[in-house]
């Protein structure tokens, strides 16, 4: 991973909040129960999941070593993720691979213990993945 990232959200000291509140405040932004390709896209816009940029910066960021850490998948394989937040990372590896490397059909799976992201993690990857040519894994 890249190293000169700006320390995220996630490094502040919780005494007043634990890191499951600090998700369910961030969730409390999305009051639907299904999203468009739209409000993917304005939710790209923003930080999230604590990262110190929003997700078209943190791409740009990433694109390089996502490209070569990846680079062995084929179209087809599966892809998994622990601790995948709401999903962008996912998202994210899945459009890179597919705009750097041709790759698509990649089944995509990840865990998450925080309840709310679980939810738009799946809302996210439900809408946004489809378009690009993959799919939640089953």
């Amino acid at each position: 991973c890249p190293s000169d990232i700006e320390p995220s959200k996630n490094d502040f000291d919780f005494e007043d909040e634990t890191l499951s509140k600090f998700y369910e405040k961030q969730q409390k932004e999305i009051k639907k129960d299904s999203l468009t390709l739209d409000d993917v896209e304005e939710l790209k816009k923003k930080n999230y999941d604590g990262w110190s940029g929003n997700f078209y910066k943190i791409k740009r960021m990433k694109t390089k070593w996502k490209k070569k850490m990846f680079s062995s998948l084929k179209s087809g394989d599966s892809i998994f993720e622990s601790a995948c937040g709401r999903g962008f990372n996912l998202l994210m590896t899945v459009e890179i691979l597919k705009e750097e490397l041709g790759i698509e059909n990649l089944n995509v799976y990840g865990i998450e213990y925080i309840e709310s992201s679980v939810k738009v993690g799946n809302q996210v990857l439900e809408t946004a993945l489809e378009p690009i040519g993959s799919q939640i894994g089953s």
